[in-house]
């Protein structure tokens, strides 16, 4: 009985063994069978209007050389004018105020006659309409007194993250979709993604054709577009007959 027992085992046992054997031998084959890959670009836009606008404007007072304290009250002054300004045509946004810069003005023989002051100040509002009434025909502004040295607006837009996400997303698709073009008349498919690579976010105005490999964020116009690419390195996979 002991014997029949021990055949047995030893039967089952070298069984055991083969197929062991012939699995780990098969995983081995494939584990050093090359990776097929496929890379492929893809590439994401959309236009989109900013829903946010940030008015600059920097304000100057001159002085002789005698009368720089004067200045202060002058930028001061100046400021005043301009709260009072946007308030009376329906800005009621806070205005924030920048340190002032001053430096001196020179004559011809390089002899310093006067001092020149300026300062910034800056508005945020959602109302665009309206800032742009203001600031692209400023008119109401200049009648009242203000010197003003520069004006400039930049527009924004609040869902910029999520919007750069989808972008993201519909890059990524179109890599595959050019994944399939390129292999489509072969025996593979597109199968998971091995690892992508994100390009650089290109915000421009419309139908711009500007790109820098730092990207670019144009703030500038209220209409904007933005870019993306994505380099995605896909694993093939081989279809089954």
């Amino acid at each position: 009985m002991n014997k029949i027992y021990l055949i047995i085992s030893a039967t089952v046992l070298s069984l055991a063994l083969i197929v062991s054997s012939y699995i780990f031998g098969k995983f081995l084959y494939e584990s050093r069978q090359p990776l097929r890959t496929l890379r492929a670009v893809g590439i994401a836009s959309t236009q989109y209007e900013a829903d946010t606008i940030k008015w600059s404007i920097t304000l100057e007072e001159r002085s002789d050389i005698n009368g720089v304290k004067k200045l202060y009250s002058k930028l001061n002054a100046g400021y005043k004018k301009l709260e009072k300004a946007l308030k009376s045509n329906g800005l009621n946004e806070k205005i924030t105020v920048t340190p002032m810069n001053m430096y001196p003005n020179y004559n011809r023989d390089g002899v310093i006659s006067g001092y020149v002051a300026s300062q910034k100040f800056y508005i945020i509002s959602k109302d665009i309409d309206k800032v742009e009434s203001l600031a692209l025909f400023p008119d109401k502004l200049t009648e009242t007194g203000i010197l003003i040295k520069n004006s400039n607006l930049g527009y924004y837009y609040s869902k910029i993250d999520d919007m750069k996400k989808e972008i993201l997303a519909k890059a990524t698709i179109n890599a595959r979709e050019r994944g399939d073009e390129i292999i489509s008349n072969t025996d593979y498919k597109v199968g998971d993604i091995i690892n992508a690579r994100t390009g650089v976010f290109q915000i421009t105005e419309p139908y711009s054709t500007a790109i820098a490999s730092y990207g670019l964020y144009n703030t500038s116009s209220r209409k904007q577009e933005i870019k993306v690419t994505v380099h995605v390195t896909f694993e093939l996979d081989k279809m089954k007959k």
